[in-house]
């Protein structure tokens, strides 16, 4: 085969770029909590380079080689990324609060297996597992995704080298360029789809960023053959730099990316290297190219890895906004953690004449030392599951009329750790419809078969928490519930945003007009503090379910709390104090459903807001059960604790 012409000059202002990518990045994590663009700076780099690298493999052995790949690219990542992983696994097992310890070592096990971001885009679109709470590790996604696409391209090349290329050089050339456009087109396109669709979901699929590669890739086999005056490279080169420095400031790219404004930084990169063919004094390649830029693009890998593993825990550990001089301190720690690791660590272990006994036993060491601490945990730490009954002398919401003395100081049930798994039964099941589908799912619940009444759940999450206490008492007074729920989706006509909630919300109307529940039971109201209204879409369901005669049983939602309560009373050793919210800052009075001046008819209403608030304040726990699953959903073991006041109000709905 004949060799595949490529640019083999070395590219100063490409380690200069990589340290301004993993330096914005960093500032904006640390001072702005947003995302900067700067890792899709890093795909297009890893393209650019991973390319070179294999064509220059090819055309020197005619081949690629697995062990060699693989093995040069392990004895640069692995040693910064393992000691990270390390350092946060005996943090987390020493140190960390136990309510943190089984999530952070299931990102660790991830980050080590390289698929950090699969394990993130799961989480991201379970509407129940989001926290304050940000793993220490949550950034190995980008370089699991960049493990996936090492692994997608190596065999990419495989694959071409063994049933494609042929002697033909230009045919090859050709190959290649139909090879990453088709990639670039068919990736981007799907990214551009799946953004608008499930943007959370979209931001950690490795095939919704396979496009930014190709085009690294794409650059890397036609950067030889671009050729430009000074003038247009500079311009172009400075135009790169400051698209990617200011993408971040302008425009809130976290919830935007990786759609088609992912091209600013992709494009932003590609002129920067392209100016590079034309390198002169004036343009923005030259400035990238100074020395002590291109030494810290050298350890850029690891001022990305380990500025956040700083500021995580920082974050954890004090509990304060950042400021300029704690923020610089983390910078500054990155890069000089990030310094001596290259320098003692990954070098020496680069270096086969030297340290080739070190390297035998250094990589299966690390990784079986790293691994052992999360597995070790979850093996000795597999708790049993909530109890069917409350422990006795808890009395939950029953203590609101027993006495004033809403919580007596006994240990709060359930614990913590426990308290955000304690969701109704048809999350178990798989009722719950939860994701995108649009599928409308019926569950029957109760008496199923002698019934008398029926009574369907109707709408989101926060319909959904209800149907522990509907449970307590539907099998006995022989009612059918019908579950009929999806989370965050609200019942509602209006356009929402997560994918497949319009869909569902059409079906069931049609679904709830073949069951003919003598009740629909459903939240009335959206409760987030000042903005607590009745949607304009609630009332148009409503005025449906009107139309076919039949009542709804609506409640006011629960508050919303600012904090996520189980992690809050866990860090606070139960306080109730410190984890109580002011009441007006989440319950508005009068109530948006008392305030409306044209209520439906069909609607029997109910405000529960005196089991969850006093006057002055909303609580994490009454009775010394826990209230909450999180900040937002009621918890099971709470709910069933309003079983009695809410079946004295089902009834007189049901039987006046």
């Amino acid at each position: 085969m004949q060799k595949i012409e490529i640019e083999k000059k070395f590219r100063p202002e490409i380690e200069g770029l990589r340290f301004i990518a993993a330096l914005l990045v960093a500032i904006y994590h640390i001072w702005f909590q947003k995302v900067s663009g700067g890792v899709d700076v890093f795909f297009v780099i890893s393209g650019f380079l991973i390319t070179i690298s294999l064509i220059n493999q090819v055309n020197r052995t005619g081949k690629v080689s697995f062990s060699k790949f693989f093995g040069n690219l392990l004895k640069r990542l692995l040693p910064i990324a393992t000691t990270g992983l390390l350092f946060v696994a005996v943090l987390t097992w020493f140190y960390y609060p136990d309510i943190y310890k089984v999530s952070v070592f299931k990102e660790v096990i991830a980050s080590m297996l390289y698929y950090e971001n699969w394990q993130l885009a799961f989480n991201s679109v379970d509407y129940l597992n989001q926290s304050h709470f940000k793993s220490p590790v949550q950034h190995y996604w980008a370089m699991s995704i960049q493990g996936q696409f090492y692994v997608i391209w190596f065999l990419l090349f495989y694959l071409l080298n063994r049933f494609v290329f042929k002697e033909n050089a230009s045919a090859n050339y050709k190959t290649l360029l139909s090879v990453f456009s088709g990639l670039f087109i068919i990736s981007l396109i799907f990214s551009v789809y799946l953004t608008a669709m499930d943007q959370p979901w979209a931001y950690f699929d490795v095939r919704t960023r396979v496009w930014e590669f190709a085009f690294g890739g794409f650059l890397a086999i036609t950067i030889g053959k671009i050729k430009l005056n000074h003038t247009l490279a500079n311009i172009l080169s400075w135009i790169g730099l400051t698209a990617i420095v200011s993408l971040g400031y302008l425009f809130d790219v976290s919830t935007l990316f990786p759609g088609l404004i992912a091209l600013i930084p992709v494009l932003g990169a590609a002129f920067i290297v392209i100016s590079g063919n034309q390198p002169s004094k004036y343009g923005a390649e030259r400035f990238l190219a100074i020395p002590i830029l291109q030494k810290l693009g050298g350890i850029s890998f690891s001022i990305y890895l380990w500025h956040w593993i700083l500021l995580s825990n920082y974050k954890l550990f004090f509990d304060t906004e950042i400021g300029i001089l704690d923020g610089s301190i983390i910078l500054i720690s990155s890069i000089v953690i990030a310094y001596l690791l290259t320098e003692y660590l990954e070098k020496p272990l680069r270096d086969k004449n030297r340290y080739k006994r070190l390297q035998f036993f250094y990589f299966p060491a690390m990784i079986t030392l790293i691994l052992s601490f999360p597995l070790t945990y979850l093996l000795l730490n597999q708790e049993d599951s909530l109890a069917d009954d409350l422990p006795s002398g808890y009395n939950g919401a029953k203590q609101v009329e027993l006495s004033e003395q809403l919580n007596t100081g006994q240990t709060l049930y359930p614990a913590p750790m426990k308290a955000k798994e304690d969701l109704a039964v048809s999350y178990d099941d798989g009722c719950n419809v939860m994701g995108n589908s649009p599928e409308v799912k019926v569950c029957y619940y109760g008496a199923k078969d002698d019934y008398t009444k029926t009574i369907a759940l109707v709408g989101g999450s926060h319909s959904a928490h209800w149907l522990g206490a509907l449970l307590e008492f539907a099998e006995k007074d022989k009612i059918r519930i019908a579950n009929i729920t999806k989370s965050n989706c609200r019942f509602s006509t209006e356009h929402q945003k997560q994918r497949g909630c319009d869909q569902w919300n059409k079906d069931v109307i049609n679904i709830i007009s073949q069951i003919k529940p003598d009740l629909v039971y459903t939240t009335v109201d959206v409760s987030d503090g000042e903005s607590t209204e009745v949607p304009e879409g609630f009332l148009a369901q409503f005025k449906k379910l009107e139309t076919l005669n039949i009542s709804i049983f609506g409640v006011r939602d629960n508050p919303r709390m600012d904090i996520n309560i189980p992690e809050c009373l866990e860090m606070n050793k139960g306080s109730i104090d410190k984890c109580s919210t002011p009441r007006k800052n989440v319950i508005v009075t009068p109530s948006p459903y008392d305030k409306l001046t044209d209520k439906p008819d069909n609607i029997i209403y109910h405000d529960y807001t005196k089991f969850f608030c006093t006057e002055e304040k909303c609580l994490p726990a009454i009775g010394d059960v826990v209230m909450y699953i999180d900040g937002q959903h009621i918890s099971q073991s709470y709910v069933r604790t309003m079983a009695p006041m809410i079946r004295k109000d089902i009834h007189d709905a049901l039987y006046q």
